[in-house]
Order: C-alpha cells, then structure tokens, then sequence
C-alpha cells in the first residue's frame, strides 16, 4: 500500500498544473453503503501527522491572565473574555474568527461563556475549543494542533483530509496519508457494521503485496480499532 500511495502523490504532482500558489494534496475516501445521517456512522477527529500538513495552521486561544500572558509568548491570537464578548455580539465578526483560525485552545473556566456566546459558531464549524486548565503547558498543545488535521464526514460518504503539500518530500506525504488511513479513521470507521465488514477483505489484498513491515502495520492497526 505505501509503494502505491507513494506512486499516487507522485502521479498527482507530476500531473497538476502550475499556480501562483502552493498547491496543497489531499486524500479523498468514498465509503459505499454507509448511512451517515446515522448519528453513530459520523466521523469527527483530529488527527496529528508526522509531518504536518505543509501550510500554516492558526491557533486561537480564549485566556486571561497568565496564560494568556504564555500564550503572547507563543506568538499565538489569544482573546480575552471581553474581546470575546464583543466579537459574540457582532455575527460577522464571530463568524469571521470561526473561519480565520484552524483551531482554538480555551481556559477551562471561560468554558461555560464560551459555550452560550460561541457555541452555535463554533460548533457548527466543528471548531470548538481544546479545554484546558488555567496552569496546563500551552506549548506541546500549541505544536501538536499544528501537525493536526480535522476529520468531519457531516452527512456524506466521503471523508477527505490534506496530507501535505506540492513542495514536501514524496516520502513524507506518503508516510502521512498512511497514519491517516490506516490508524485514525480505521479506529473511528470501526464501529460502522458495513466498514468492519469489508475490512478484511480489503486487507487481504493489501497484505498479499505488502512487505513484513506493512504488514505488521495494517495488523496492528486493525487490533487498535477493534478489529
């Protein structure tokens, strides 16, 4: 599976077309027979790549005082409870920040102000804050959302993620899209009947032409989800 996902980004870079900016490569799965206006059958994670995805990520975080004062540190937007009050009562404005930022990060007793005043916004952007407690460390939580892509396969049999970019190493895109498929969404698919169905199956062939390594990998995998 490696030789051919590596073979895939290499195909899709030598294929695309020149732009005037980088070009970002994702990775796309179509599951057939899943329902997913079934609340059990829907997806919605993060998951932390190797390698990052390539591109700048941007990290908010609601604070006061000294977390707020380490997060300035960080050089991360941190927000205040009243800079957060004015942005809630202004739609755009609240808007607009849900859709600038890729995650945000929350002291955890300006959750419940969070919740009333950003709540609908966030949450319908599957944004909602990483809660955290007043004296946590910010920094390995600030580093890890930026290796971190989110997983939301709403009301549609297709879950699609970035994996890296035009400019990164063919290896570590390939090693990305591997994390990404063959952990994360196996662990959260797995309690999808039709998905542990066809599991197996699939496996099969990808292990009848796979290396020892992979396919240790895919094995361990699958027990990780249940499997």
């Amino acid at each position: 599976m490696l030789d051919a996902l590596k073979k895939a980004v290499k195909e899709a870079k030598e294929k695309s077309k020149p732009r005037n900016f980088t070009q970002s490569i994702d990775i796309v799965i179509n599951l057939k027979d899943v329902n997913f206006k079934d609340p059990q059958n829907k997806m919605r994670q993060e998951i932390v790549l190797p390698h990052g995805k390539g591109k700048e990520v941007k990290i908010g975080i609601f604070a006061e005082g000294d977390m707020a004062l380490r997060g300035k540190k960080l050089k991360v937007q941190v927000f205040s409870k009243k800079e957060l009050k004015t942005i809630s009562e202004d739609k755009r404005k609240a808007r607009k920040m849900a859709n600038t930022y890729d995650f945000f990060i929350a002291q955890a007793d300006m959750m419940p102000f969070i919740g009333k005043a950003l709540g609908p916004v966030l949450g319908r952007r599957n944004k909602m804050p990483v809660t955290v407690p007043p004296t946590a460390p910010l920094e390995p939580i600030v580093e890890k959302l930026k290796n971190s892509i989110r997983i939301n396969t709403r009301e549609t049999p297709i879950v699609q993620a970035i994996i890296g970019n035009e400019t990164m190493d063919d290896d570590k895109i390939t090693e990305n899209g591997f994390k990404w498929f063959m952990t994360q969404p196996t662990n959260a698919l797995s309690r999808i009947p039709v998905f542990k169905a066809s599991y197996w199956k699939k496996s099969e062939e990808l292990i009848s032409i796979s290396s020892e390594a992979v396919k240790q990998k895919i094995i361990a995998g699958a027990e990780k989800a249940g499997l």
